[in-house]
């Protein structure tokens, strides 16, 4: 059985030394409302699992489940993992990783539908939310301050 839910965001895990954590309020507001679509993307992948059913031609539906889980559950511990440090190239490869894992979902459930496995009324609810989702991640990504480290494989 799969996890379907995480824990909802919890400001008290990025609390800043110094007393600046005011500076911070802005980016953790997106980065919360990022998590919270995550979720959203997480509890959408787990109904369509749900309702994955085998057809002719493809009898064993876990592999598909477990593509879905997979990349939909890694959304949310990279946003916290990108906000939780202040340098900018692991924040860079968190939101790479992040990138890479909603493409990866979205293929997944696209294959799924296409191979008759999944209904396909998931595919506008899906589309709608992987939408949303990319739009509060740029937004986010787009408050990340690059700093002074060099990233020493020269990605970022």
């Amino acid at each position: 059985m799969f996890l379907d839910k995480f824990p909802g965001w919890d400001d008290k895990h990025f609390q800043h030394e110094g007393g600046e954590s005011w500076k911070h309020n802005q980016q953790r507001q997106k980065a919360m409302l990022l998590y919270n679509q995550g979720t959203e993307l997480l509890q959408l992948s787990h109904a369509l699992c749900d309702t994955l059913q085998p057809t002719e031609d493809i009898k064993d539906v876990e592999e598909f489940r477990h593509m879905i889980m997979q990349n939909a559950m890694t959304l949310c511990p990279k946003i916290r993992g990108a906000e939780v440090t202040n340098l900018y190239t692991l924040k860079m490869e968190n939101a790479s990783v992040i990138r890479y894992n909603c493409r990866q979902l979205s293929d997944a459930v696209n294959a799924a539908i296409l191979m008759g496995i999944a209904d396909e009324n998931f595919k506008e609810a899906f589309d709608a939310e992987i939408a949303e989702f990319r739009d509060l991640f740029k937004d986010w990504v787009s408050g990340f301050v690059k700093d002074e480290y060099e990233d020493e494989w020269g990605l970022f």
